[in-house]
């Protein structure tokens, strides 16, 4: 008696499953696409180009003028000669409020150009700051004579000045 072997039955090979439209686009970006060393090294570049410019840009830009307006003695100026005028204190009350809207707005305004910096006189202790407070004060009394209706006597027009100078308020 001779042993056949034993046969395993064959079974057909399934079918390839159908590739998936594009997939071999993928395959062949993939092979494109950068490591994740490579993509570290190119994070780390594009982070120190953004340090250099950022250096370099703040290196050229030029410091900020540093410009003082004395608010207090404005201030001081207004309530002597408001005392002294023979008003209502309702009226005093109306100026008062008039002049401290113009003041803010007036300094406001001064301050707006980039380059300055500008601080109560009380503020620098040493140094030299250019002191704005006769151009702020006769822009503020213009302001209060527009919104009164008169006008100031030998208040002198806005003067405007290139931005290395000091500034005036309008």
């Amino acid at each position: 008696m001779t042993a056949e072997p034993e046969q395993k039955p064959v079974s057909p090979a399934p079918a390839p499953a159908p590739q998936k439209k594009g997939a071999g686009l993928m395959a062949g970006a993939k092979a494109w696409l950068p490591t994740k060393g490579q993509a570290a090294v190119a994070a780390i570049a594009l982070l120190s180009l953004s340090n250099i410019a950022t250096w370099v840009k703040l290196v050229r830009e030029d410091p900020p003028m540093i410009v003082t307006v004395g608010v207090r003695e404005m201030s001081q100026g207004y309530i002597a000669k408001l005392a002294l005028s023979e008003i209502s204190p309702q009226e005093a009350a109306v100026k008062t409020e008039l002049f401290l809207a113009a003041t803010q707005d007036t300094v406001k305004r001064a301050a707006s150009n980039k380059n300055v910096l500008l601080l109560a006189r009380e503020c620098v202790l040493a140094g030299e700051a250019a002191d704005i407070t006769k151009e702020v004060g006769d822009a503020v009394q213009r302001a209060m004579a527009e919104a009164s209706g008169t006008s100031v006597a030998g208040a002198p027009p806005p003067v405007q000045t290139s931005a290395a100078t000091v500034p005036t308020v309008p």
